[in-house]
């Protein structure tokens, strides 16, 4: 059980509760969803395992958690199952290519019950030899000015410096797939290429990761369609217009007549698109398919009223897509939708096309023009979303 010495009852006690999470451990791999909480572990029943055992009382684990992957979960569901109580430090340096804050966040979401806590001081990372007792009181005192209470039990983990700061914080070590054959990623592998480790990210950290893709474009351009089709081409979602709906159900209840629309609804249909699109990146596939956005909705304001939002106009610019896609409205016949829709000109759509494309590059996104039947469209479109996901990530901070 490694180089810690342990004697009497307190030995048999941790014997014995190694040897029972070892088998609750074979059994949770096969019953944990990727999709499953913590807490939701415990309302499925799954945590209740350890209920007849003796458990630890106070356990610890550290790390960076860049990204948190499946791998980390494991042994982080193992611990906590493991203890009555649980503290998890999150530990990030400025530098870091993931946000310390946004990791705290992804922990906290995903443990609720644990005491998370965020340690971002820039410390020494590594010992100078095996020697270096001021490496480890450093650490010491790291954990204790960000934890309390510290009277650990037990420090999980996976990593050979386990030991080493366990017998530092005067307590067990119990290290936890050390070898990774149970969930084989790492959080390199997933940086290097979320795409590819895809089954390895935790649902709640899914957003941060996922390529967004905008289709733009004026009234009766093939939008709708086209982001529809390529959900379904890359079985993930599309999300669709907020204001098709929204205005149809003003109509509905007799507070809009067909095709009004005043200017307080657009605070509305733009605070309702951004929030439908960060909340279907939750079940995105590795890419999503956006039809329209709030840049969309700047511009409109702009050429229906002459106005502008505050809020919105930094929204346009602060939100982020992997590759925006214009479709030029000259390919498609138009579509008055009822009488819905106001600008059956083709010069006026090209206009409004052109108007967007200028906010594009002042906002200083990638986008392309898409012409075509819709199936050259759909053609065009999905190669260069294959090309992109085959590259390397670059991280994207979005402003939800």
């Amino acid at each position: 059980l490694g180089p810690v010495a342990w004697s009497g009852q307190r030995a048999v006690d941790l014997l014995v509760l190694v040897l029972r999470i070892l088998h609750h451990s074979i059994a949770l791999c096969g019953l944990l969803s990727p999709r499953l909480h913590c807490n939701e572990v415990v309302e499925a029943g799954i945590g209740d395992s350890m209920s007849s055992t003796k458990k630890l009382g106070h356990g610890f684990a550290l790390g960076k958690f860049m990204p948190l992957h499946e791998g980390h979960l494991h042994m982080l569901h193992f611990a906590q199952m493991s203890c009555h109580k649980m503290t998890i430090m999150v530990c990030s340096l400025p530098d870091d290519p993931i946000p310390g804050t946004v990791r705290f966040d992804w922990m906290k979401q995903m443990f609720p019950n644990a005491n998370v806590v965020h340690h971002s001081a820039i410390i020494q990372q590594e010992p100078n030899g095996p020697d270096d007792t001021r490496f480890w009181d450093t650490w010491k005192k790291a954990v204790e000015d960000v934890c309390f209470p510290t009277d650990f039990d037990a420090v999980f983990g996976s990593e050979d410096y386990g030991w080493k700061l366990a017998e530092t914080l005067d307590c067990e070590y119990i290290p936890v797939n050390r070898e990774r054959t149970m969930v084989p990623t790492s959080g390199t592998a997933v940086r290097s290429n979320p795409m590819k480790n895809w089954q390895f990210i935790p649902v709640v950290c899914r957003p941060y990761f996922v390529q967004r893709f905008a289709i733009l474009g004026p009234e009766s351009s093939g939008k709708s369609t086209l982001t529809e089709a390529l959900g379904k081409q890359f079985s993930t979602v599309a999300v669709h217009e907020y204001a098709r709906p929204y205005f149809d159900e003003l109509t509905r209840i007799g507070k809009r007549t067909n095709g009004e629309f005043l200017l307080e609804d657009l605070h509305h249909v733009a605070r309702g698109q951004d929030v439908t699109e960060d909340s279907l990146a939750y079940r995105a596939n590795r890419v999503m398919f956006c039809d329209t956005d709030s840049l969309t909705t700047k511009v409109w304001t702009k050429a229906l009223y002459n106005a502008e939002i505050e809020w919105l106009n930094k929204d346009a610019l602060d939100r982020k897509y992997k590759m925006t896609f214009v479709l030029d409205p000259r390919d498609v016949p138009f579509d008055p939708d009822d009488g819905k829709r106001v600008m059956p000109d083709i010069q006026v759509r090209l206009d409004f096309m052109n108007i967007l494309i200028s906010e594009l590059v002042r906002a200083k996104r990638d986008y392309k023009v898409i012409r075509g039947t819709f199936q050259e469209r759909l053609e065009k479109v999905t190669k260069i979303v294959l090309e992109s996901i085959n590259e390397e990530f670059s991280p994207i901070s979005y402003n939800n």
